[in-house]
């Protein structure tokens, strides 16, 4: 039995800026984590669907919050974790799986809970498994499951003092970041995730711009900020009903990106990503990387027709979010 689905996340816009306290705007997807009750015979917490080194730890960390928020001690030797739905073929897919993971295993274990609540415990316990670093965007988007406007209240470690937060009204206000939820797409966009096929590790590109940040400072934080700004520039259009709009973010983001990966020495934008550009071009759609970059998914977005017509030439894996 099912006793809760948490869905993985991708980045529309502010990816790497929502670390310095930038504004990020993030999409539910419809692939999801789902955490199931095992019968009393076969109870000893197990996933499904990926191999972890250390599987308990995580179910371990969201009873400790538990406990210390709310003082219960939940079972988690009752519950499988399904992940398969955010894996391919045995390889990560970028959706947020671990964050998905956390909320799955919060709702499981307090089904009574509201979606600020279920951010909450899910934020603390998914700090403590990465060592007190991550924006938690991809938190946000799962326990909402929405696409959203998010910004941390204070910037994550390493990017104190980069940039000029933006003054934005959010409807959600938590100890750790603000949340504008449930944010709507005009009927004229048509957005889909197509993966490249290259999963990639976003704490080690996160750990290659903060060494880029102590000799490439000034061309670093001008980056951040833009692509801050174009989140800003995306969730005004979005609010608005502005098709183009969102689609003149997407493209100065992919720019920004692109740049940001020079001036940093990494990957951000792939060759994959660049062939997608060259094949989306011709019919005045547009591409960006979601996420850290460097594989896993790169958006495309344009108009419901033409984004239709090139859904036969993506990857083996494709996700719709408008």
């Amino acid at each position: 039995m099912t006793l809760a689905r948490a869905p993985g996340k991708l980045f529309l816009f502010g990816e790497y800026s929502v670390l310095a306290g930038g504004a990020a705007v993030v999409a539910a997807t419809d692939r999801a984590v789902r955490a199931e009750a095992l019968p009393q015979r076969k109870q000893g917490y197990r996933v499904r669907g990926a191999r972890f080194a250390e599987p308990r730890r995580l179910p371990e960390l969201v009873a400790e919050v538990f406990r210390e928020s709310l003082g219960t001690s939940p079972n988690i030797d009752a519950l499988l974790l399904d992940v398969t739905d955010l894996y391919h073929d045995g390889e990560k897919l970028g959706l947020g799986s671990s964050a998905a993971s956390t909320v799955a295993l919060v709702r499981a274990l307090g089904p009574a809970l509201e979606d600020r609540q279920v951010f909450d415990i899910a934020m603390e316990a998914h700090l403590r498994l990465q060592g007190g670093r991550g924006s938690g965007a991809d938190i946000a988007a799962s326990a909402f499951s929405s696409t959203l406007l998010y910004q941390l209240r204070s910037p994550s470690p390493g990017f104190v003092d980069i940039l000029h937060p933006p003054r934005l009204e959010f409807s959600v206000t938590t100890e750790h970041a603000l949340i504008e939820p449930d944010l709507p797409f005009p009927p004229e966009l048509a957005i889909v995730a197509t993966w490249t096929g290259a999963p990639a590790r976003s704490t080690s590109f996160i750990r290659g711009v903060m060494q880029a940040l102590s000799t490439h400072h000034s061309e670093v934080a001008h980056l951040m900020q833009t692509l801050s700004d174009c989140a800003v520039q995306g969730h005004r259009a979005l609010q608005e009903g502005s098709a183009r709009g969102v689609i003149d973010a997407f493209q100065a983001a992919d720019s920004a990106m692109e740049a940001l990966g020079s001036v940093c020495d990494l990957p951000i934008v792939t060759d994959a990503h660049r062939r997608l550009r060259e094949l989306t071009a011709p019919d005045g759609v547009v591409v960006k990387p979601s996420g850290a970059g460097g594989g896993d998914f790169s958006l495309v977005a344009g108009t419901p027709e033409t984004v239709e017509e090139l859904t036969a030439y993506l990857g083996d894996v494709t996700i719709r979010v408008a």
